[in-house]
């Protein structure tokens, strides 16, 4: 790519940071477009840095009960919920009781941590042995009752994504992340978009995902109405995500108008653009420009 090019600068920051790579070792294919499944990626990724990650997502569990962990007082783990002969969420999911595969000390007192291991989203609660050594009580902290009810379910969606073969998918680990993260602060789920992986990628679908993960975003200018927004298409709600990363300086439409034009396929330049002015601020927008898309 030239370094006179638009969006060179974009690119440059994309690449570095390890959020878009290149379609070869020596090209980038800036008109080409995205796919649905590599905006997830993509999404997934920019959350991470977003959040103090380096983007590199986790694999995921072979078995969603490895997100249930007992340790003891020392911090050791002692077991996972795949060591448990059988569990039961009571108290709409504040309370974990289980039998233990392999006996233990009477009433030995440990804590359960649910989520990633060591991602520093853990979210956890304390309970101990019954006098047998095997049975098992812990009451959840209140932020991991919502989560502990999602990981309930989340063994049955499991066992279906194994069997429509996402688990062998490139884009299964980036699936998974979000939809972990859906319990904390994204407000979009994956499965709609699930259904759609191998199809090209719109405007519009970028536009959902970076007003979901990107987080708050300061206002930089005023914008209540484009050519085509909100038009038949767009709900409100729609509507004001589209609003706002004009708004704060991420897009400034397709031509001189400010047209979204969010049925037109999404070329790679277009969110290497996006993604760099949500990472780095000054590169942000506070007029809409003719002289570039995004």
């Amino acid at each position: 790519m030239a370094k006179d090019a638009w969006c060179y600068d974009a690119v440059k920051l994309c690449y570095e940071t390890g959020l878009l790579n290149g379609t070869s070792a020596k090209t980038f294919s800036p008109d080409s477009p995205l796919a649905m499944e590599q905006l997830m990626v993509l999404s997934a990724r920019l959350y991470d840095l977003r959040k103090g990650g380096d983007g590199v997502l986790p694999p995921a569990p072979q078995e969603p009960r490895e997100y249930v962990r007992f340790y003891d007082l020392t911090g050791t783990q002692v077991a996972n919920l795949g060591q448990v002969l059988s569990y039961s969420w009571q108290g709409s999911g504040s309370i974990l009781t289980g039998e233990f595969q392999e006996a233990r000390s009477p009433c030995f007192p440990l804590r359960i941590e649910i989520g990633f291991d060591g991602d520093g989203f853990r979210f956890s609660g304390s309970g101990n042995t019954g006098t047998d050594g095997k049975s098992v009580s812990f009451v959840l902290n209140p932020d991991a009752e919502f989560v502990a009810f999602k990981l309930n379910a989340y063994s049955r969606s499991w066992r279906n994504a194994q069997a429509a073969g996402a688990w062998e998918q490139w884009w299964f680990p980036a699936s998974f992340y979000i939809d972990y993260r859906e319990t904390l602060d994204i407000l979009y789920s994956p499965h709609w978009l699930a259904s759609s992986f191998g199809e090209t990628a719109w405007r519009e679908d970028f536009a959902m995902w970076l007003c979901s993960v990107g987080g708050e975003m300061e206002q930089r200018c005023t914008v209540d109405s484009l050519p085509d927004v909100p038009g038949v298409r767009y709900d409100e709600e729609q509507a004001d995500a589209i609003f706002s990363l004009y708004r704060a300086g991420i897009l400034n439409g397709t031509d001189a108008t400010g047209a979204f034009h969010g049925t037109a396929p999404l070329t790679r330049a277009q969110a290497a653009v996006m993604l760099a002015r949500v990472l780095d601020p000054g590169l942000r927008i506070s007029t809409i420009a003719s002289d570039s898309i995004s």
